[in-house]
């Protein structure tokens, strides 16, 4: 069985404080699905404009499920991330995702394994193994997670080791490197309300770029996010604030907090209607200068979007 699927949207958007501009996309997505003789059922996902990337394994993903459970390979999240997830976002494009935190992504063909009995998920995934980067670092990634869910409740936990880099927005010479994450999450809902909180903490290395990257010391970075959804009828109201703090030998702190609010309305047979606000600052001090430096802007956008 081929499922044909689609989505498109169109609207108004300001980026980084600047004017604003039209935005529009349309995307069409394919989904197979199959069921062998034995009982387990298969198939595989993937956009048309990642067509290319598929057929290499490195978008969409391939899966087989059964009553043990489930294993796709693909572009995958990691266990971490596909079972403790992110906390609600705001906008018609997704304003630049500021409601999410980072979690050790990968950059190639990974699997990951699912297994759900009643309100209890667990989790494991592997990425490519054996990949390094232009520096002889490790790329290799794992991640293992579970949650339980109940009665309107949920308490979610993650951890993951592999690779993830963080730029200074101050100089792009200072690069830091994330090797583990520990993540948690909670989740509740109360009639029409739904709270959704998430905190990270992760540990890594401070690079500086004297003619290749020089690993100076230890870095550390902890994340938190909150967000409250209202449904009442057609109409979702959405806020979100999102907080990261990173400490190393570089930098003293970096300091980042990100807001958001939102509106959805639903019109009915696959469209919606959706605007947003998002506003990001940022502040650090470098020890190695040292110098302060700071920044700030917003994003709004305006618009509708369509499933088919």
């Amino acid at each position: 069985e081929v499922t044909l699927s689609g989505d498109a949207r169109m609207g108004i958007v300001s980026a980084d404080s600047g004017p604003a501009y039209f935005d529009s996309r349309a995307r069409v997505s394919f989904s197979l699905a199959g069921e062998s003789d034995s009982g387990f059922t298969f198939g595989a996902s993937f956009r048309a404009d990642n067509a290319g990337d598929a057929a290499d394994g490195t978008a969409g993903s391939v899966w087989i499920e059964g009553a043990f459970g489930k294993l796709s390979m693909g572009d995958n999240d990691s266990a971490a991330q596909a079972v403790v997830g992110q906390v609600s976002g705001v906008g018609y494009t997704g304003l630049w995702d500021h409601n999410e935190i980072s979690y050790l992504g990968d950059e190639s063909t990974s699997a990951l394994y699912t297994y759900s009995n009643g309100g209890l998920t667990v989790a494991l995934s592997v990425g490519q193994q054996g990949l390094v980067d232009a520096w002889s670092r490790d790329l290799n990634e794992a991640s293992i997670a579970a949650s339980y869910a109940m009665d309107g409740f949920k308490v979610s936990i993650g951890y993951e080791t592999g690779y993830d880099e963080t730029e200074n927005p101050d100089a792009w010479w200072v690069l830091k490197s994330w090797d583990h994450q520990t993540t948690i999450g909670a989740d509740a809902t109360f009639g029409a309300f739904t709270l959704k909180a998430r905190y990270a903490t992760a540990d890594g290395r401070d690079y500086y770029c004297v003619c290749g990257w020089v690993d100076v010391g230890a870095a550390e970075r902890t994340q938190m996010a909150l967000s409250a959804d209202y449904a009442m009828d057609a109409l979702t109201v959405t806020a979100f604030a999102t907080q990261s703090d990173i400490s190393s030998a570089l930098n003293n702190t970096v300091h980042s907090d990100r807001y958001g609010l939102g509106v959805a309305y639903d019109l009915g047979g696959g469209a919606a209607l959706k605007a947003g606000y998002a506003h990001v600052k940022e502040t650090g001090l470098n020890n190695w200068n040292p110098s302060r430096f700071e920044y700030s802007h917003s994003d709004w956008d305006l618009g509708l979007t369509f499933s088919f």
